[in-house]
């Protein structure tokens, strides 16, 4: 007889038959050394409160900073594209620096440039505090 299995738990393994994690699952990214979670946040704990982790805004003042926020419009978020700007619930976020720290890989985030990741995001990662994790990365709200 085989042991109870708690759902959840890695430990345990499935019981043969059940509906074990298929091999076809997304693929692991193996990321640079230096490029962890505990990376990133020394970067945004130094670069990211001067306002370097942004690209595409000329102002002595990090965005993050600004009150109100900047707003933003799609002909703007389009022209900085190549800056890597993507919406996140109606908030603007450049995230050039944070693709080679990402753990699903670049070029899953390159396809957000200059668009609204919203969905994307939500459908794989809803538990993540963005906010938190991009915070010196925000440009301001979009208004398009």
């Amino acid at each position: 007889m085989l042991p109870p299995r708690q759902p959840g738990c890695s430990t345990l393994a499935p019981p043969p038959g059940s509906d074990a994690p298929n091999k076809r699952g997304r693929a692991k990214v193996v990321l640079k050394p230096g490029h962890g979670p505990l990376d990133w946040q020394h970067l945004q704990q130094t670069k990211g409160m001067k306002g370097e982790l942004v690209h595409g805004v000329n102002s002595q003042i990090p965005p993050f900073r600004i009150q109100p926020p900047l707003r933003v419009n799609k002909e703007i978020l389009l022209a900085n594209k190549e800056n890597f700007w993507c919406v996140l619930n109606r908030k603007v976020y450049c995230i050039k620096d944070y693709l080679s720290f990402h753990p699903g890989g670049e070029v899953i985030l390159k396809q957000c440039a200059g668009k609204d990741a919203t969905a994307l995001f939500n459908r794989y990662h809803r538990w993540v505090n963005y906010e938190k994790l991009l915070e010196t990365c925000l440009i301001g709200i979009y208004v398009g």
